[in-house]
């Protein structure tokens, strides 16, 4: 990672957290809650797990959504 990366996160961080601390109490917790989780999974390489897992959960049901509009064929016991 570069230098200038680094700084440029650093400052982002910081201007979140800065502008977190101005909301009521409540909305404060849940923010900091979601900004925590966007970041773990941003830098701790989660996403690059998560995303494709996601992508194949969408995909399953989609298929599984498109079986039920299939004819059911005639024949065979039941």
């Amino acid at each position: 990672m570069s230098l200038k990366r680094a700084a440029f996160l650093s400052a982002a961080s910081g201007c979140a957290w800065g502008a977190i601390g101005y909301l009521p109490a409540g909305r404060a917790v849940i923010m900091q809650s979601a900004v925590g989780f966007l970041w773990g999974l941003t830098f701790m390489g989660y996403i690059l797990v998560l995303w494709p897992l996601s992508y194949l959960n969408c995909w399953l049901i989609w298929k599984q959504a498109d079986a039920r509009n299939e004819p059911i064929e005639s024949g065979g016991d039941p």
